[in-house]
Formats: C-alpha cells, sequence, structure tokens
C-alpha cells in the first residue's frame, strides 16, 4: 500500500474576496497566531501550519494527510471567534491544494496579489509568520520548503525585474519624495503633516515606514491628529499653531479637506522661515506660496505613482516565468519526497558499511593509515551512491498524484463554515 505524504493546504481571505470587517474579525498578531498554532496537535492528520496575517489578507497554510484536517481547522478557528463576520457568507474563502496553492504562495510572497502591485512589505511578513510557525513547533519539511522558495521567487523578482521598483502607490511616493530630500540634505527632516484624512493617513503610515525624521500632526480635530501620531511614532501639535509648526518644519505635507488655502508662504515676511519642500495633495490647493518655495502638487504625485505602477505591470509577465520555473522546483521535490524515505535507509546502510570497511582495511594496514584510508573511501563511494540517490529522485512515481489543484478543494471555496 502506497504511503501518502501531507499536501499542501491553503485556507483564507484576502481584499479581493472580503470586505475590511471580515478581514478585521480573522486578524493575527503573532501571539495570536502562535497559540493558535500550538492548538493544532488537537487536529488528527494536520501535520504542519502557519498563520500569514497582514491588513490585506489572512492565510492559514497547512500540510495535512489526506482527509478531513483542513475542514476541522475550519471549526477550530470558527469555535476560538465564535459569531466572527468572518463565519458568515459575505466572507469567501480562497481554498486551493497542491501546486495552487504553493503557486499563490509565490505570488503573494512577489507582491502580485498585493493591494499595490509589488508591494515589498509581503515578505517581512512572510518570515514573520515562517518565525511564529517554527516557535509553535508546526513548521515542517513542506512548509519548509514552500517559505522557502517563495522567498527564492521574491529575492529573484526584486533582482531580475521592476516589479518592486518605484512608488506605486500616492502615499509611497510622497514618502519617497521625502527619503529623497533627506537623502539630498544629508540629515533627518523635521516633517509636519497637515490633515488626517484617508490620503493624510496613507501618507503618514508610508512616512513613519521610511522614517526620514520626526514627525508632527496637525488637525482640526484634535482628537484624530493624536491618533494618527500614535499610530506613526510621531507627535500632535494644536490647530491653531499651525504657522509656528510650519516655521519649524523641513518638510510640510498638506492634505487637508478645505475649500481653498489653509497655509500662505511668502518669503518676504521678515523672520519667516520657509520649508525647503512643500507637497500639496489638497483639491483644491491648501498652500498659497511665491516661486521661491518649492511645491509638488498631487499632479505631481500621481505622474510618478503612474509611471512606477506602469514600470510594475510591465514587470509581471517576467515575475510569472520566474514563479513558473519555482513551481517545477516544487513539483519535483513534491514527487521525490516518497524515495525520500529509501535514500535515508540507503545512506545511512552506506555509512555504516563504509566504517566497517575502514575498520577491517585499518586492521591489516595499521591504525596510522587510517586517515588516508578514510580519505580513499569517501572519495569513491560517496559519489557513486549520490549519482543513484538523484537518478531514483527523478523516477516518476507510479500511481501518485501528489500535485492535487484547488479543484480537489470544496467546490462552495464560500462561506466558512
Amino acid at each position: 500500500m502506497p504511503v501518502e505524504y501531507p499536501t499542501l493546504t491553503l485556507l483564507g481571505v484576502d481584499f479581493t474576496r472580503a470586505p475590511i470587517a471580515v478581514r478585521e474579525a480573522l486578524s493575527y498578531t503573532p501571539g495570536e497566531a502562535l497559540a493558535l498554532l500550538r492548538r493544532t496537535r488537537e487536529i488528527q492528520g494536520l501535520r504542519e501550519a502557519a498563520v500569514v496575517s497582514t491588513c490585506n489578507r489572512t492565510e492559514f497554510y497547512l500540510a495535512a494527510d489526506p482527509g478531513d484536517a483542513p475542514r476541522q481547522w475550519l471549526d477550530l478557528v470558527r469555535d476560538l471567534r465564535p459569531g466572527a463576520a468572518a463565519h458568515d457568507a459575505t466572507c469567501r474563502l480562497h481554498w486551493s491544494t497542491g501546486d495552487t496553492a504553493a503557486t499563490h504562495l509565490f505570488r503573494v510572497a512577489t507582491g502580485l496579489e498585493s493591494s499595490i502591485l509589488g508591494d515589498a512589505h509581503i515578505a517581512s511578513q512572510l518570515r514573520e509568520a515562517r518565525r511564529v510557525a517554527a516557535e509553535a513547533g508546526t513548521l515542517g519539511p513542506v512548509l519548509s520548503r514552500a517559505f522557502e522558495q517563495a522567498m527564492t521567487v521574491m529575492r529573484r523578482a526584486r533582482a531580475e525585474t521592476g516589479i518592486a521598483r518605484g512608488a506605486a502607490s500616492l502615499g509611497s511616493a510622497v514618502a519617497h519624495l521625502v527619503a529623497t530630500e533627506a537623502a539630498r540634505a544629508g540629515h533627518p527632516l523635521r516633517v509636519l503633516v497637515a490633515g488626517a484624512g484617508t490620503v493624510a493617513r496613507e501618507c503618514a503610515r508610508c512616512l513613519a515606514k521610511r522614517a526620514p525624521g520626526p514627525l508632527v500632526f496637525v488637525n482640526r480635530t484634535s482628537a484624530h491628529a493624536e491618533a494618527l501620531a500614535r499610530e506613526c511614532g510621531g507627535t500632535a501639535a494644536p490647530w491653531a499653531s499651525l504657522p509656528s509648526q510650519v516655521a519649524g518644519a523641513d518638510v510640510v505635507v498638506a492634505a487637508v479637506d478645505a475649500p481653498g488655502a489653509v497655509l500662505a508662504l511668502d518669503e518676504s515676511r521678515a523672520g519667516e522661515r520657509l520649508p525647503r519642500l512643500v507637497i500639496d495633495l489638497g483639491v483644491p490647493r491648501n498652500v498659497s506660496a511665491t516661486p521661491a518655495v518649492r511645491v509638488v502638487t498631487i499632479d505631481g504625485i500621481a505622474a510618478e505613482r503612474d509611471a512606477a505602477l506602469a514600470r510594475r505591470v510591465a514587470a509581471v509577465p517576467a515575475v510569472e516565468a520566474i514563479i513558473a520555473g519555482e513551481l517545477t522546483r516544487w513539483q519535483a521535490w513534491v514527487a521525490a519526497r516518497p524515495c525520500e524515505g529509501v535514500l535515508k535507509a540507503l545512506f545511512v546502510g552506506e555509512a555504516a558499511r563504509r566504517e566497517t570497511l575502514i575498520a577491517e582495511l585499518t586492521a591489516r594496514v595499521g591504525a596510522h593509515a587510517r586517515p588516508v584510508l578514510e580519505t580513499l573511501v569517501r572519495r569513491y563511494a560517496t559519489p557513486l551512491l549520490t549519482a543513484h540517490a538523484r537518478a531514483l529522485r527523478e523516477l516518476p512515481v507510479a500511481g501518485a498524484d501528489p500535485h492535487r489543484s484547488a479543484a480537489a478543494a470544496p467546490a462552495a471555496a464560500g462561506e466558512m463554515r
């Protein structure tokens, strides 16, 4: 009877399948993921598990024996978070296995499945997911191999294509511009963010990741500025202090919902210090300034973003070719797994026979010759055995179908029930 090996299985939701309320209900901090993974042993047939949880997705990568282990995993998730929105009909679950699951992981690693094409932050999130699984003791050969190849795909995609080059979102384009200005100045820059709406929040989060210098937030509603400051590691200041905050800033990012300019910059005013750079994201414009002030409007930022996005889109076919090559390596590894037990026994047996041979020869010629005998035996025996092992790994596995696809998963990749 052939030995069954665990199959890679993906269960999860992302921003294309579920609204934010559903994703929030399935969000896991590293500590929460660790606690969940430690329940893995309660599910018969579930060998390995990892949790990838970001603002855009929560995905469970499992290595399970044939049977009902994935469904039991979903039951466990449901039981631990009863009544969560993730269990109603609005949650369209992604359920796939084998090659389809591996391909999805590779696409996630390269940013092809991110809300911002080519997003580089997913790499650190995958590394964290792997680390937590290792700490929980749920990282085995299948997931180790899958995550290792995902990191390989990511590194190659970044090195060989333009998938991660440039700033492909408004916030990242602003952060890139400010970081470039800080590099030009040769020292950290004090950045003032005026506003706390959707655009201001996106820019603030991207600026916090790039860390060009201290961040200060002002907004008409002080509580909103304070909340953004806490989230991004900055400080908040009263709206009434806007003129003095501008005077102390090197860069001003203005994203205020207002019918006209909220800030006037004029070098003719005695003693007024002008910022190095003003980024005006308001429509109508937030800033009235003389030509002496360097002002970049939302049109200029959008042009940079669109150019970067175009370059990333053009890189997609090359990234997909890299993924296809890595998938072939994954398939070869999966197909070779049934012979690994035989190979392990072969190498263990060879080591024992080699030691016996060396001992017999040493007894005949003397202990002084043992180092030379060990070198000679290894030089001739090991390559021969390695060649046989390589040939055995390349043999097709009769009667096995290790690459079950998404079709093997329940047809209703729908509600998480």
